[in-house]
């Protein structure tokens, strides 16, 4: 997947659809009052074979409260734009990150019933970066291009996302402290997420399950590691086949 630098209409129109279908979800879950009947299905249940499989990957388009919905969405839309500009196919880059954070999420708890988008979002916080500074494609173009205004033009591009990203991971940080504190994303908290992948995270008592906190830190750091995965599984794909257009 290339550096593409541009965003086409209709892959602005696929994410606002997106975005739309998560709304109808937000208020079929608002007015059914949440994890009841066949709406189950979008929720997470940890480590539950049968009911909480499809919450693996309904879970990150789903929420069942307001603050929680306007709290996460206009993160979401925006940093799916700006995957636009680094990838030519946003929709399998979400589709992995989606699918592995919610893998680890499943199994990483125990007992936890979870919706939410934010490991989507924390995901995303990770792999633009990386695709930005870390892009073989790109810096292949940038050394061959003999044209220096196409390579300022790369530069800046390369420059504003990063700060766009920056800006963006700051403000959704200082949300998360105002809404949940003590779920903002530091190296302690990856840590505890990667141990918990084998030994299992503790398990939340009935007031942070029903609160938010505590649980959630986890899920984020779930989606980071998430995003990191799906961005070094790609970038060594895109090598082994740069290596044999070469042959």
């Amino acid at each position: 997947m290339s550096f593409k630098g541009v965003v086409d209409d209709e892959e602005i129109y696929a994410k606002a659809v997106l975005i739309g279908i998560m709304f109808v979800v937000f208020k079929l879950l608002e007015s059914t009052g949440g994890y009841e009947g066949f709406f189950k299905i979008f929720y997470l249940v940890s480590r539950d074979f049968f009911g909480g499989v499809p919450g693996i990957f309904l879970m990150h388009f789903a929420h069942d409260e307001q603050s929680h919905f306007y709290g996460n969405v206009p993160f979401l839309f925006s940093l799916l734009v700006l995957l636009g500009y680094v990838s030519n196919d946003f929709k399998r880059v979400l589709l992995w990150i989606a699918l592995m954070s919610g893998t680890f999420i499943w199994w990483g708890y125990s007992n936890v019933v979870i919706v939410g988008a934010s490991a989507v979002i924390f995901g995303l916080f990770v792999y633009i970066p990386l695709k930005v500074v870390f892009n073989l494609e790109l810096y292949i173009a940038l050394k061959t291009s003999q044209y220096i205004e196409v390579k300022r033009s790369l530069l800046r591009k390369k420059v504003s996302i990063m700060i766009i990203t920056f800006v963006l991971f700051v403000v959704y940080q200082d949300v998360i402290h105002n809404g949940m504190p003590g779920n903002e994303l530091d190296l302690s908290v990856l840590a505890d997420a990667f141990k918990g992948l084998f030994y299992g995270l503790p398990t939340p008592d009935s007031q942070q399950t029903a609160s938010g906190k505590i649980i959630g830190k986890w899920a984020h750091a779930y989606g980071a590691l998430a995003g990191l995965i799906v961005f070094f599984c790609e970038s060594v794909c895109g090598v082994i086949r740069l290596r044999k257009s070469q042959e």
